[in-house]
């Protein structure tokens, strides 16, 4: 295995760190502005035109739409969705965002109808950044916690029946929510 290499942030390119202020700021205003307030002008002001998500949610096609059909579902999920930024990390032209989110499942979520149930779910984003603009983006979501917390997944301790009724309930779900969005 390979070791990452060190990149020195105060090339000449990058002297007086401006560098790092301006990413710091895209991270702030990505996390912000466009996942806590869902504001797609600043979504279009970040994401360069070719922006790519290297990991993209079920259903999201790829490109800045797929990145603004991602939000929408989100804020459809969690009306009430808000999310923080608690640290930013910056190395060259790459930018890590580790960020916290929190909102009521009232909506619908592939399928699975909202339980009013509260979720708090954590993240890291991994940007790179070309052109001043976030070009690709890697992630990863406590997926597996906010679908327990919303009640979508087995209760811990649950027993097999329960685990086989949600699980045919599931399958049920998304199969209805695939063959709706054909």
């Amino acid at each position: 295995m390979s070791r990452p290499t060190f990149i020195d942030t105060q090339t000449a390119a990058n002297f007086d760190g401006s560098l790092d202020k301006t990413y710091y700021e895209m991270a702030r205003r990505y996390i912000e502005e466009v996942w806590d307030k869902n504001n797609a002008e600043t979504e279009r002001d970040l994401l360069s035109a070719d922006w790519k998500d290297h990991m993209p949610l079920p259903g999201c096609p790829q490109g800045p739409a797929g990145h603004r059909a991602a939000v929408q579902l989100m804020h459809d999920a969690f009306p009430d969705l808000r999310f923080s930024l608690d640290d930013v990390t910056i190395m060259g032209d790459k930018v890590i965002d580790r960020w916290t989110a929190t909102g009521t499942f009232h909506g619908e979520l592939y399928g699975f109808p909202g339980t009013g149930k509260r979720m708090t779910m954590t993240g890291l984003d991994f940007h790179i950044v070309r052109d001043g603009k976030f070009s690709e983006l890697w992630h990863e979501e406590s997926t597996a916690s906010m679908v327990e917390q919303c009640g979508m997944a087995p209760e811990p301790g649950s027993g097999l029946g329960a685990i086989l009724k949600l699980t045919s309930r599931n399958i049920l779900h998304v199969a209805k929510h695939k063959i709706r969005n054909r």
